[in-house]
Formats: C-alpha cells, sequence, structure tokens
C-alpha cells in the first residue's frame, strides 16, 4: 500500500469534489473496507493550522453526534501537517447546484417542493438538537450559516442529504472578511449576515428561502446566473440582500402557484422577525400552501403558538453573547435543579430546596433533569430501603420484647403455682 495515498485508517482514491476549500474525495477504511468520502481542508497557513485544530476537533465532535437520514453523517477526522480531513457518508448523487445546472433553469415545481420538504425536515433536526460538547455542557442546536445548493446533495432517488454545517468555515478554508462572512457564497446569505450582525437559525431560513427561489425559478435572487457573478459585484450581491426587493418568483416562472410564492417571500423577508420563526414553521406553511395539511390542524398549530408567545422567548431574544464562543448553539435553560431534581422558577440562581448554585452550574439541559430525576429515584429508593430496614429493626424489638414479657409471665405463674401449692403431709 502506498503510504502517501493514506491518512490514518483510510485510503485515499480519486477525488471526486473540488472547490475553494479544497479537494473531497472517494476512500475506503482499510479494515472496515467501508467506502467514504475524504474532505481534505487547508487553511491559509501553518499558524491557522496550530491555531483552529481545537476548534476544528470540537466542531467534528458536535457534529458527528447529528444522526438523522437527511444529514451525511461524520464518522471521524484526521489532522496531518498540512490539512484537516473529515471522514463522511460517501453519498451517490450530486449536489443540488449540479442538478439545478442540468436542467439550465426552474426544477419542475413539484419536484422542488418535494426535495425542498426534505431539506427543511433536516435543517429542522439540525436547529432543535440537543448534544453535549466535549467539556460535558449540553446545548441546543446547530445553525448551519452555510446553506446553498453545492452543500446539499440529492441522491439517484431524489432523496436528500445536507453537509457541511459549519466545519469547513471554521478552519478558514473560503476568504472572509473582518466581519467573517463567507465570500465563497454570496448569493445565499441572509441580510444580517452581510452586515456581520448576529446570527441565529433565522439566518438559516433565509438562506433556505434563496434555494426555494432558486429551485423554482433557476435562478438566485441577486446576482442570479443569467447575468454572471462578474456582472454583479460580490459587494453589490451583498448590498442587495441589505436593501433590495427580489422580483416575485412568479414572473420568472408562471407554474408557482401564488400561495406558495407568499412562502417564499416571507422567508426572504429582510427582517429576521418578520420571518418563519422556525424550519417546521417554513415546512408547515409550505405543505399547508400545496394543501398538504389539514387546515384544522394548521389552526390549531397557529392557535397554540398565539397563545404562548406572550410567555416564551422568541428566537430573536438571543445575541452574541448567548451563543457559545461566538458560536451556532445556546445553552438549555432547565427548570430542574441538577443536584436535587426539585422544579425551580427559571428566574432562581439558588435553588429554594437544597441552596444548590443554578447559575454556575452547566448541566442546565434535558438530559441534566433525566440525571437528576434519576439522583432523584436513586435517593427515594435508598430512603424506602432504609425505611424497610428500621421498620423490620422495630418489629425484630418488639418481637423480642413479647418473647421476653411472656417468659416472664410464665416464670411468674409457674412461682404463683408453687407457692400457693398444698405441702403433701
Amino acid at each position: 500500500m502506498d503510504s502517501s495515498k493514506t491518512i490514518g485508517n483510510y485510503v485515499i482514491e480519486e477525488p471526486i469534489g473540488r472547490g475553494g476549500m479544497g479537494i473531497v474525495y472517494r476512500g475506503r477504511h482499510v479494515t472496515l473496507q467501508r467506502t467514504v468520502a475524504l474532505k481534505s481542508i487547508s487553511p491559509r497557513g501553518s499558524h491557522d493550522l496550530r491555531r483552529m485544530r481545537h476548534r476544528f476537533e470540537r466542531e467534528a465532535f458536535i457534529q458527528a453526534q447529528l444522526d438523522h437520514p437527511g444529514i451525511v453523517k461524520i464518522y471521524d477526522y484526521v489532522v496531518s501537517e498540512q490539512a484537516y480531513f473529515i471522514i463522511m457518508e460517501f453519498v451517490e448523487g450530486s449536489s443540488l447546484a449540479q442538478l439545478i445546472a442540468r436542467e439550465q433553469g426552474a426544477l419542475p415545481v413539484e419536484r422542488a417542493l418535494d426535495l425542498f420538504e426534505q431539506i427543511l425536515e433536516a435543517v429542522e433536526y439540525a436547529h432543535s438538537f440537543v448534544y453535549r460538547d466535549e467539556k460535558g455542557a449540553t446545548h441546543r442546536g446547530i445553525v448551519h450559516r452555510d446553506l446553498k445548493p453545492p452543500n446539499i446533495l440529492v441522491t439517484p432517488g431524489d432523496r436528500i442529504k445536507v453537509t457541511d454545517f459549519g466545519i469547513v468555515k471554521l478552519v478558514g478554508a473560503e476568504a472572509t472578511d473582518t466581519s467573517n462572512i463567507a465570500y465563497g457564497s454570496p448569493r445565499y446569505v441572509s441580510p444580517e449576515q452581510a452586515e456581520g450582525l448576529p446570527l441565529d437559525q433565522r439566518s438559516d431560513i433565509y438562506s433556505l428561502g434563496v434555494i426555494l427561489y432558486e429551485m423554482l425559478t433557476g435562478e438566485p435572487p441577486f446576482g442570479g446566473r443569467k447575468g454572471g457573478e462578474e456582472a454583479m459585484a460580490r459587494s453589490e450581491i451583498l448590498r442587495a440582500h441589505v436593501e433590495s426587493k427580489a422580483r416575485p418568483p412568479t414572473e420568472l416562472n408562471p407554474e408557482i402557484a401564488d400561495e406558495v410564492e407568499r412562502v417564499v417571500c416571507r422567508a426572504l423577508e429582510k427582517k429576521p422577525e418578520r420571518r418563519f420563526a422556525t424550519a417546521a414553521d417554513f415546512l408547515r406553511a409550505l405543505r399547508r400552501a400545496r394543501g398538504r395539511e389539514p387546515v384544522e390542524v394548521a389552526a390549531a398549530h397557529d392557535a397554540d403558538v398565539a397563545g404562548r408567545s406572550d410567555n416564551t422567548g422568541s428566537v430573536g431574544d438571543v445575541t452574541d453573547e448567548a451563543l457559545r464562543d461566538e458560536y451556532h448553539t445556546q445553552p438549555i435553560k432547565s427548570s430542574a435543579c441538577p443536584a436535587c431534581g426539585e422544579e425551580s422558577a427559571p428566574e432562581d440562581e439558588v435553588c429554594r430546596a437544597c441552596g444548590h448554585d443554578l447559575a454556575s452550574s452547566p448541566a442546565t439541559s434535558e438530559l441534566a433533569r433525566q440525571d437528576a430525576t434519576a439522583r432523584q429515584g436513586r435517593r427515594v429508593l435508598k430512603l424506602a430501603a432504609v425505611s424497610l430496614a428500621l421498620l423490620a429493626l422495630l418489629a425484630t424489638i418488639v418481637l423480642l420484647i413479647r418473647r421476653n414479657d411472656f417468659d416472664v409471665a410464665r416464670k411468674e405463674a409457674a412461682l404463683t403455682a408453687d407457692a400457693g401449692a398444698t405441702p403433701t403431709p
């Protein structure tokens, strides 16, 4: 075996993709003989390689926990002297970008919507995913931040696989400005991303709106293929995301239903609070526009959301300070004390039952609540066992006392009988 074509436990075979961030190879595990995809990511220099290694490993550790049929699975990672390698699930098929290019225009509307619903399902899973970081702290949600057709794979059976949940961006593979804007894909960034503002999952919603627009019309709303990126400078595309209104999709494709167009336009709202709050809301609205969600179910959901709006924070409440390491997650707020399992109010900093410091505890999550419940259950079992032991001891003592009293009474009766007996003359 040629060692120059191996990395870790993997044999590197032919390249199957190439981009600004590096090369994707077909590969296989040396012993398992499993076909994999190896993505090489080359940082800008040796300093970047050393500086970003820990962050890369942390990202790979977290993203390897994602387990959804619509997300490319990460198996492993390797860091060499020159590059990072991400070992991923090998997916037969092509990217959504290649699919659109082959169509030389819009995809058939129903096929586009069927594919896009799968994308929404995968993104919603990532946005609501609960996971542990390498320190054991629990967080909810991974925001992609670089959704675009090249990062969405389509199998021959029209199954969707979303890839590249942020690892490439973190190691600086694409040129970025001081605002950390990925200039490699200006057509798909949200207005807040174009301005270097804090991001949350609604930034992904906008990018998804751009992708759906392109699937239905054959070109993105700004910097489209007909003019080419050269005809519109990158800075102009970014400014258009912030200031310009996209052409109505029906002007480019009359086959798009008005209800579907309204869904697309809402996802493309400039202000995050005017978009869909979640990918689940986006998916529900799209299915409703297609007549695939019963009206009564949709109405019940809308009423439920309205009923909860007064006492639950919106996604817009999340700021950079709330995001971990200017990263894309937020700790989960729990209502259970991780020490004793007792319920606590959201504003409590100290547990009212045991005095535990709630503010400093890293275990503020659903998993922590489960752990606390388990500890409480074990404590109840211990108390029950002790109580049973005490009851058994008490029963034994009572039995002994009764037995002793019986023996004393019997002896007294015997003495009385002896004393009262008449002597024989």
